[in-house]
């Protein structure tokens, strides 16, 4: 439902903020896969997912002493923990 509704107004991607749980859909044919996010790194993990495709991205998980942030340059999707 989330995808046909970005896809009516002409979106492709769309991200939330502070939940729980990270997550990150990716629309591939007619099918929704989920990616699972693997952070690596060391004082700075990081994932990275190309936003070469419609994708629901959420970020921002409560972890403690371990936050979450996000950066893009609407080519590429970054999950960062600290």
């Amino acid at each position: 439902m989330a995808f046909a509704e970005l896809e009516r107004r002409g979106l492709r991607h769309l991200c939330c903020g502070h939940q729980h749980t990270p997550i990150c859909c990716l629309k591939e044919g007619g099918r929704i896969v989920n990616r699972r996010i693997r952070y690596e790194g060391g004082l700075l993990a990081s994932d990275t997912v190309a936003l070469d495709r419609p994708a629901i991205l959420r970020v921002g998980a409560c972890m403690g002493p371990h936050p979450e942030f996000a950066v893009t340059d609407f080519e590429r999707f970054s999950f960062l923990r600290l």
